[in-house]
């Protein structure tokens, strides 16, 4: 790895897909089984994309953007996590389990159905960490007998009855406590 970075210094793109690297890859792929040759590798043309930028307690946030579902999934999971006291829970307890495993499930949903390539896909970015959404999703947390379909469903039909209307959506469990609000 370390000669590998070496030869990216100091022959930059070249370092990676032409030479001694390419050739190392080649043979891998060949050894097993892949599909990758110095063509490929010759014709490949990296993509700058803008990095996904979110905020978790006070602090910037910065992932990797589509295609990479990562930065999409860690936004989203740290927006599903940031009501609750996670740091006042024991770690690895029921509840911290529970909230933590609850809020991945959703994610990893998420990530199955929406995300991709988005030079062959639209990825659904911006409803995927819009606050609304993150609401409707985490929401099930606490009312377990709605779907996240019902909520999304009733949500959206809300917004299509008061398009004009400015809304504050709060949500409340049933001891009235209210872990989200959004204006």
């Amino acid at each position: 790895m370390g000669e590998t970075l070496k030869r990216i210094q100091k022959n930059k793109k070249a370092g990676f897909y032409e030479g001694l690297t390419a050739d190392l890859i080649v043979a891998e792929m060949k050894r097993s089984g892949g599909i990758i040759t110095h063509e490929d590798l010759r014709n490949y043309h990296s993509v700058w994309r803008k990095p996904m930028v979110g905020n978790y307690r006070g602090h910037k946030v910065y992932s990797m953007p589509p295609p990479s579902s990562g930065g999409i999934a860690l936004l989203q999971l740290l927006k599903m996590v940031e009501p609750y006291p996670l740091e006042k829970m024991e770690f690895h307890s029921p509840e911290h389990l529970h909230v933590v495993a609850e809020a991945e499930r959703r994610v990893y949903a998420d990530r199955a159905k929406h995300l991709g390539d988005p030079d062959f896909y639209n990825v659904p970015q911006e409803n995927l960490l819009d606050s609304a959404y993150i609401v409707a999703v985490s929401y099930t947390h606490l009312r377990a007998h709605e779907t996240v379909l019902d909520i999304v469903c009733r949500l959206l039909l809300e917004k299509k009855t008061h398009k004009q209307k400015k809304k504050k959506l709060s949500t409340y469990d049933n001891n009235n406590n209210s872990p989200y609000k959004l204006y």
